[in-house]
């Protein structure tokens, strides 16, 4: 079963991405790229693709901390639900029709080139489904329709890494007539599946009008999942402003499609992406207004989560608190509410979401009482995860007193031990960067560390930077000189390699 993911192409992007760090003299990324060598093929051959690609596009960049490390985290997160979508399927073949599941199983491509050939046809229906309920998707696994069929081999070949057989089967199905707004919209998803770029983009655009032009010859209705995937193309490859003119022209000429929830979200994330969170979460009270069903705000999980994480990047990178803080409450409010009146478990992103905001305005009190109240006897809110507990040191960050910091910095992680919650290597990076310029605290949570685990390169990467800044206030040359030299023993004792950019750095650490 491992071989129906496409490992072929994450070596691939590996060897590319390995290449580029060589070329652009990016050392220190190599050591990132072999984690994600020894994450791809020791440690989690089922991870989620969509979270190693992003990894491995974090890894190929200056600006890598953050982004590598939340990738690091998600290969885990992801990889557990891939093996347990996996057991749940081989356990029950009775939950897909024969032939999808022999899809599925496929070790290669041309297994799914024979199961194409030899299938009797007449069995299909040629019929779309305009349904998105989540029980007629399940039905579409059991009883599916011929486009169906040929769209979930091309994404079967899509993990394979074998695009060049996805586009034959597309070429294939024109031929034969099997034409149909999910295979163009399998084929759009393809484009921005391995890249997301200017040229991917394009592409998506191309078979956009290719598949109008077939509406218009074919008397074929447009399906709203092709808006929805058109809108998610542009959000993907940052083409912001496309996508906003497509939603905008959806709103004035084609309404109806705006009362479907997968167009519905898509214009939620594009509206998220560019910052606009009050006119994202306008539309979300839009869409619970038109359909009477106030169980949106909780089904709707993917909306209101983006919206908080817009509102945090928003408070990040300086809004006025008064201006966001009461949006997020009010979005957070209405979806706790929606989840306790449906009886629906309530997601732990959800809580973390809030909680980011909280931190993102420096509020730890609004974050610890959260928090407290996920580790509450009464079980009302989901279990805290290692990211909670990271959120709620970030609301330290600004704090004043350094002492009182400390006190809080420990509080918060003998919280997480309690809770049985493992100390990760992001745990420790996120200690001492909230440390800002307390450079003594910062190296007492990276002793802390070494009792555990050893360091990687962010945590070379965040003590440097507590070091520059403390040395911006504390101008002790003799002090530095024995920082210089200490943090080169680190990175030479655990293999990391020094580049002339750190040693300029703390060169002119004191001017």
């Amino acid at each position: 079963m491992m071989q129906s993911f496409k490992v072929r192409y994450f070596c691939n992007r590996l060897q590319q991405s390995y290449s580029t760090c060589r070329t652009q003299k990016l050392l220190s990324q190599q050591h990132r790229l072999k984690f994600a060598t020894s994450a791809l093929l020791e440690k989690n051959p089922e991870i989620s693709n969509n979270d190693l690609s992003a990894f491995l596009d974090s890894c190929q960049t200056k600006e890598y901390d953050r982004k590598s490390m939340r990738a690091q985290s998600a290969l885990d997160r992801f990889g557990d639900l891939r093996r347990k979508k996996l057991e749940q399927m081989t356990q029950q073949p009775e939950a897909y029709h024969p032939v999808i599941f022999s899809l599925l199983s496929a070790k290669n491509s041309s297994d799914i080139l024979d199961v194409l050939h030899t299938m009797d046809r007449a069995q299909f229906s040629t019929e779309e489904s305009w349904s998105d309920s989540h029980q007629d998707d399940e039905d579409r696994h059991t009883h599916p329709s011929i486009h169906r069929v040929y769209s979930k081999a091309i994404r079967c070949c899509a993990d394979l890494g074998e695009k060049d057989v996805c586009w034959q089967i597309f070429e294939q199905c024109k031929q034969d007539k099997i034409l149909s707004n999910e295979l163009y919209n399998t084929m759009m998803w393809l484009c921005m599946y391995e890249r997301r770029d200017l040229q991917a983009f394009q592409r998506v655009i191309e078979l956009y009008k290719e598949l109008q032009s077939v509406a218009e010859s074919d008397n074929l209705c447009l399906h709203p999942r092709t808006f929805s995937t058109l809108l998610n193309s542009c959000t993907k490859a940052g083409r912001y402003s496309e996508g906003l003119r497509i939603y905008t022209d959806l709103k004035r000429n084609r309404k109806e499609m705006l009362q479907n929830a997968r167009v519905f979200q898509a214009g939620v994330w594009l509206l998220c992406k560019t910052g606009d969170a009050k006119q994202a979460m306008k539309e979300l009270k839009t869409f619970v207004t038109a359909s009477q069903d106030d169980s949106v705000w909780c089904h709707s999980l993917f909306c209101v989560t983006a919206i908080l994480h817009a509102i945090a990047r928003r408070l990040y990178h300086g809004a006025a608190r008064e201006d966001y803080l009461e949006l997020a409450e009010e979005c957070f409010t209405k979806s706790l509410q929606a989840f306790f009146k449906h009886k629906v478990e309530i997601p732990v992103s959800l809580i973390n979401a809030m909680i980011q905001v909280y931190a993102n305005c420096n509020d730890y009190e609004s974050c610890l009482a959260l928090l407290q109240r996920m580790l509450g006897a009464k079980n009302v809110l989901p279990a805290p995860t290692a990211t909670t507990f990271e959120h709620a040191l970030r609301s330290l960050l600004d704090y004043e007193d350094r002492d009182l910091k400390q006190q809080h910095m420990r509080h918060v992680v003998e919280l997480m031990d309690k809770a049985e919650i493992a100390r990760t290597w992001h745990l420790y990076n996120v200690l001492i960067e909230v440390c800002k310029d307390d450079l003594e605290a910062a190296k007492q949570w990276y002793s802390e560390m070494l009792n555990e685990k050893k360091p990687n390169n962010a945590t070379m990467k965040w003590l440097v930077s507590v070091a520059l800044t403390h040395f911006q206030t504390n101008a002790n040359r003799d002090e530095l000189r024995a920082f210089t030299q200490w943090i080169i023993e680190q990175h030479q004792k655990y293999n990391f390699p020094v580049d002339v950019d750190l040693k300029e750095a703390l060169k002119n650490a004191i001017q």
